[in-house]
């Protein structure tokens, strides 16, 4: 059954999921005519209301088959696989200011699909709900504040921090004191104890 649900919900980020959400024409309505209005970057993408879709009847579906520790455990397996889709899914686009927010939007969606299964949301999946939340920062803060970031409340390791400063938008044109973000975080530097993200990883660079 998680098998199941996972690939479905992968098939549909697959194909519902376009790169151009995370990277919106700017300019106004008059001179884009796909121009995403502010009110829109708090709204869920339509590939993130179908997975969102897909998790809640999953939900309703194990609350009347399981209960107590069976449930938690359908749950906790199935909330780790989709945040690890998740994670994944995030690294195969470039994200523009707007389209990390849109991005947020989404994890706020699914975090919100999760805490609904049976709450209160177990602390496992609250943990790494909240650390891809965290994450949206990297692709959120002006150049100059990503060193803070990461070395401060995410404590990513560079190396590990990378995969995700590689996804901005503005990662090759962007400089800090002189120096682009590959020569901040991909000179070896790292910092003590610094963990992964989430948990998880896997390699970006996918749909741009």
């Amino acid at each position: 059954l998680v098998d199941m649900l996972v690939i479905q919900a992968e098939k549909i980020l697959m194909c519902a999921q376009r790169p151009s959400e995370f990277q919106p024409p700017t300019g106004g309505a008059a001179q884009q005519p796909h121009y995403l209005d502010a009110a829109a970057l708090d709204r869920p993408t339509d590939a993130c209301r179908l997975v969102m879709a897909l998790l809640e009847e999953a939900g309703r579906a194990a609350r009347e088959a399981l209960d107590g520790g069976n449930l938690a455990s359908l749950l906790l397996e199935l909330g780790g696989r989709m945040h690890a889709t998740w994670l994944n899914h995030m690294q195969q686009f470039t994200f523009s200011p707007a389209g990390a927010l849109r991005w947020r939007s989404d994890v706020a969606g699914y975090t919100s699909v999760l805490r609904g299964w049976a709450p209160p949301l177990l602390p496992p999946l609250e943990a790494r709900m909240a650390s891809l939340a965290a994450l949206c920062g990297v692709l959120l803060v002006e150049p100059e504040q990503l060193l803070p970031l990461v070395n401060g409340s995410l404590r990513l390791d560079h190396r590990e921090a990378i995969k995700y400063v590689r996804l901005r938008q503005d990662f090759s044109t962007a400089r800090v004191q002189g120096r682009s973000l590959q020569q901040v975080f991909g000179g070896g530097d790292a910092v003590p104890g610094g963990q992964q993200a989430g948990g998880g990883g896997g390699g970006g660079g996918g749909r741009r």
